[in-house]
């Protein structure tokens, strides 16, 4: 029967094992077969069914691990393999089935789920309470989504739980208190919900927290001063937020912190001279907010702020705030004819030749400023213009950076830049590679706007 489309033996007394010559009904749309007594392996033969988009196996007696091969299943749109006696972990390959839109595993012996990482996958409706069942999950992410309402209480039962991202949802409700009782807790991110309520105190609790992002919600009350307690934290992003009140000077009680963003609130007050003690400080964004007095002298002190500072009162001419011919003929990656190379993807370019083309990334070879550093215009000997990005310096670890933009260099689009290539090198180079537009891009167009009361 070659034609078959669809097989629905469910629901009846069936036994044995499913047959291996089911893998012959190549045009078979739907298999499912749950609610039986079937026993044995899942059939490899099955995965010649290459139209297959809803496999349900619910409910039988089917043994050992949940099948590689089915990664090669490529149209699937059901997976139901519950109420099983399937063991071990389950495929990394399973993430390869872009057309997965339901996957039942429920109620079989599987071990080894850490990781849940569904960002961005359309989902609407409420986080089911059932994800409290998972009591070794490490990392959560249901970011992207559409997801609604308060955030179960089951969740803050998760001993083991590290990263919990839920950025770009519909949640509501107060800021969760629970939070505080996951001490192992690292990165929390709540950013672009619509939260409500103050930020629990009890937040401080969590030493192990190195991320914290409340971006984008409507928090209010004051910042609690114990989140000075955090003593590992290294990001710190209350923006666009009700929250009022002085900014606490327990802050500076976080020798790690990196960035700091309190913009768009209705914070009052001075800012706290003691905040040079954040010696690890590399972005602060007050704006947008009542603060009043004067900015302090101890900024000063601060290690990136303090070269700012000193060549605006010596009168040296401006550049990019890294140290321009550092690292020119050491370091990762180097070699001959130049020093270290870039990354390039098509052609081979070198640091010091990129020195040379931007001028030691003088300031009047600057295209465009940004929250994410300065573009700048850099011209070869060969006649090639490419505009080069200079990320602010430290702001991002050399493997992160390196994957993130490796994957950048993978994606093609219309309205998007190509990125060319990228490097990054010593002691905290980051420089992304684009192509040269002479008529600039949409952000040039818009700051240059900016300048002329909003009009292009």
């Amino acid at each position: 029967m070659t034609a078959l489309r669809v097989i629905d033996l469910s629901g009846n007394f069936f036994s044995g094992a499913l047959p291996a010559g089911i893998g012959n009904l190549l045009r078979l749309d739907e298999i499912r077969v749950a609610n039986n007594s079937l026993t044995g392996d899942i059939p490899f033969q099955i995965v010649k069914c290459s139209a297959l988009q809803v496999l349900d196996l619910e409910g039988n007696r089917f043994l050992g691990g949940i099948p590689v091969f089915l990664s090669q299943l490529r149209n699937l749109k059901s997976l139901s393999l519950g109420g099983n006696l399937l063991s071990g972990s389950i495929p990394p390959g399973l993430g390869d089935l872009l057309e997965l839109e339901s996957l039942k595993l429920n109620n079989n012996n599987l071990t080894g789920l850490l990781v849940l990482n569904l960002s961005a996958c359309g989902f609407s409706g409420r986080i089911p309470v059932s994800i409290g069942s998972l009591s070794k999950l490490t990392t959560l992410d249901l970011s992207k989504q559409n997801l609604s309402g308060d955030l179960p209480i089951e969740l803050f039962g998760l001993p083991s739980l590290q990263v919990v991202a839920l950025e770009k949802n519909k949640l509501s409700g107060d800021i969760p208190e629970g939070f505080s009782s996951l001490v192992s807790l690292q990165y929390l991110n709540l950013t672009s919900n619509s939260f409500t309520g103050a930020i629990p105190a009890t937040y401080g609790f969590l030493g192990s927290l190195i991320v914290l992002s409340l971006s984008q919600n409507n928090i209010s009350g004051v910042i609690p001063a114990e989140l000075g307690n955090c003593s590992g934290l290294e990001v710190l992003e209350l923006r666009s937020n009700h929250l009022k009140g002085n900014i606490p000077g327990d802050i500076s009680h976080l020798s790690r912190l990196k960035n700091l963003d309190l913009g768009q609130n209705n914070l009052t007050g001075e800012i706290p001279e003691e905040i040079d003690r954040c010696s690890s400080l590399v972005s602060l964004f007050l704006d947008a907010n009542n603060l009043s007095g004067h900015i302090p002298e101890s900024f000063s002190s601060l290690l990136r702020w303090r070269k700012r500072l000193r060549q605006g009162v010596t009168g040296e001419k401006k550049r990019s705030p890294a140290r321009a011919s550092s690292g020119a003929g050491r370091g990762r990656g180097s070699g001959e004819n130049g020093g270290p190379k870039l990354v390039m993807f098509n052609n081979k370019i070198t640091y010091a030749e990129t020195l040379e083309a931007t001028r030691q990334f003088d300031e009047e070879n600057v295209l465009s400023r940004g929250r994410y550093g300065l573009v700048f215009k850099a011209s070869y000997q060969d006649g090639m213009v490419l505009s080069i990005r200079r990320l602010p310096d430290g702001s991002i670890e050399e493997g992160t950076f390196r994957k993130e933009a490796e994957s950048l260099g993978k994606v093609k689009h219309r309205n998007l830049t190509v990125l060319r290539g990228y490097y990054a090198g010593p002691p905290d180079v980051r420089l992304l590679v684009y192509d040269y537009m002479p008529n600039g891009n949409l952000a040039t167009l818009l700051q240059e706007a900016s300048h002329h009361d909003g009009m292009f």
